[in-house]
């Protein structure tokens, strides 16, 4: 199969095989899985090339030791759980959209220790998010997206680690704040959150509000 120009997405559900050739060409292209891509699976993908982005249909698991056709962005927007490993063998700057998944338990580990990127809003990391950071640049991208309405959203990073920055990102609607709920827990090293987007607007301001007991890290604000 090739995709060609445009955008395009492979549903593969189950069926996946080493005998598939699936050519992205231009383009965003994704690959949709409907099974888990455990320890070695990136074999099955040895002629697939040209893909950007791996999307999981619900709650399956991807263990990424090896080229997954190209792709270097998860996506794990759905309304499962899903766990992601980036192990030994997976290599180049790696990001992981978590965006709109408020309700599920999801897990992100760089065992690779490659450059990660994982991005949502406020209420998708929360208290049964775990992201593990390795010894490359971990950083961790939130829309502020707090307006009051459908109740408070905060991003609680008490099972967040080892990520160095922490970025808030400016919403849409001006007056849309966000609050953080920092790692509570003892760690060795400092978090840099970076909130210089927010702008507001000239009736509208917009902040960024830590919460909670205590924090055990060193943080710079800027």
């Amino acid at each position: 199969i090739t995709g060609g120009a445009g955008n395009d997405t492979f549903t593969t559900s189950t069926n996946l095989q080493l005998t598939d050739t699936i050519d992205g060409g231009d383009g965003t292209d994704t690959i949709l899985i409907g099974a888990d891509i455990g320890t070695g699976g990136s074999s099955i993908f040895g002629s697939v090339s040209d893909i950007e982005v791996i999307k999981a249909a619900g709650g399956q698991d991807v263990t990424a030791d090896g080229s997954l056709g190209g792709a270097q962005i998860f996506n794990l927007t759905n309304t499962g759980d899903n766990a992601l490993t980036l192990n030994a063998g997976w290599t180049g700057d790696t990001t992981v959209l978590l965006t709109g998944d408020a309700d599920s338990v999801d897990s992100v580990a760089n065992n690779a220790n490659v450059n990660l990127t994982v991005k949502g809003n406020a209420n998708d990391v929360h208290s049964s998010t775990t992201l593990t950071g390795g010894s490359g640049t971990d950083i961790l991208e939130i829309t502020a997206d707090n307006d009051g309405a459908g109740g408070e959203e905060v991003a609680n990073l008490d099972n967040v680690t080892k990520f160095e920055k922490v970025i808030v990102k400016d919403a849409v609607v001006a007056g849309t704040d966000v609050k953080i709920t920092p790692d509570a827990t003892a760690a060795t090293y400092s978090v840099t959150y970076d909130a210089s987007e927010l702008d507001g607007s000239a009736t509208l301001d917009e902040t960024l509000t830590f919460t909670g007991t205590s924090s055990a890290l060193a943080a710079n604000v800027i």
